[in-house]
């Protein structure tokens, strides 16, 4: 659920750099250079980073993002890799790197911290979603709304 809530934020993060360049750029698709590199020279090219990437290109962003959304590492592990979970202390061992047999870095977490973080991208989620079901309504009850004809005409 972790992962598949991390993949819908992604996407959704899309709307709102787009937002967030008209806003500040008058254009969807005009990005800023990030710390890390160039400057995307589309809202598709943004679409196709991943989570903690595209966070790096909302430049001066109106929507404020909880710092607490995205931790890689245990997203990566239940992705991709390796996560144990003990019943009796309720730990959750995240191994978020691809170490072959080794496995020497890991993260533990309890499972009440790991239910938080869920809660955390589900709430990230729904704001999300209210934003999206607003500018729905916006764009078809109220830029589209067609004049109300007369009774009896």
């Amino acid at each position: 659920m972790y992962k598949d809530l991390s993949e819908i934020v992604g996407r959704q993060l899309a709307l709102v750099a787009g937002l967030n360049n008209l806003i500040h750029r008058g254009d969807h698709n005009s990005f800023l250079a990030s710390k890390d590199g160039a400057a995307l020279s589309s809202l598709d090219k943004f679409a196709s980073k991943v989570l903690s990437e595209k966070l790096k290109y909302l430049d001066s962003c109106w929507y404020k993002v909880d710092d607490e959304l995205l931790n890689t590492g245990i997203r990566n592990s239940i992705a991709h890799y390796t996560f144990e979970y003990d019943e009796g202390s309720q730990i959750i061992t995240c191994y978020p790197n691809k170490e072959g047999l080794r496995q020497d870095t890991k993260i533990e977490i309890t499972f009440l911290s790991f239910m938080r973080m869920i809660l955390v991208q589900f709430r990230e989620m729904h704001y999300l979603h209210h934003l999206i079901k607003s500018l729905f309504y916006y764009e078809y009850l109220v830029l589209k709304k067609q004049p109300q004809s007369e009774c009896g005409s």
